[in-house]
């Protein structure tokens, strides 16, 4: 055999491999992209019960004392204590209002009903310990709100609460 015909010989064997090895690497990627497509769609009907498991409720909150004073009050030129508490609120960090499936917001977990609780503050004065009530809006129940409708119902409630 020539050196022509071996090179032609071998040339077509190449090629052959070539090809097998492409159509190899075709099919293991189309297995591939099945295998993704099957865990694509449970990693979303996960993340759609994550999101359902959310609800727009009040939960047990931690909120600084010196927040939720007045401005005029005087416990805040003293230094007292407890400085945060643990009260009912309405929580956009734990809480999603709008589509689950599509992972959509449409609006914001917000009170719809408030009412005021007395948190008790306590300071040194003299040689005495004093003790001061201080009224904190505690939130009874929250609702799925857009912007302008919950900003209607807080002025609303902040007329009942005075």
């Amino acid at each position: 055999m020539s050196a022509e015909q071996s090179y032609q010989r071998v040339m077509p064997v190449r090629v052959w491999a070539a090809l097998i090895l492409m159509a190899t690497v075709f099919i293991a990627s189309v297995v591939r992209a099945k295998q993704d497509d099957e865990n694509g769609r449970e990693l979303l009907i996960q993340q759609k019960t994550d999101l359902e498991k959310l609800k727009c409720e009040p939960v047990l909150s931690i909120v600084q004392l010196e927040g939720e004073l007045e401005f005029h009050d005087p416990l805040a030129d003293e230094d007292f204590f407890p400085r945060v508490f643990a009260i009912n609120r309405c929580s956009e960090a734990s809480s999603f209002c709008g589509n689950t499936a599509m992972g959509m917001p449409t609006g914001k977990c917000q009170p719809v009903k408030i009412e005021r609780r007395i948190a008790l503050a306590s300071y040194i004065k003299g040689s005495k310990m004093v003790s001061q009530e201080v009224l904190v809006n505690e939130h009874i129940s929250c609702a799925c709100c857009e912007d302008e409708v919950h900003d209607q119902k807080v002025r609303n409630l902040t007329r009942k609460d005075n």
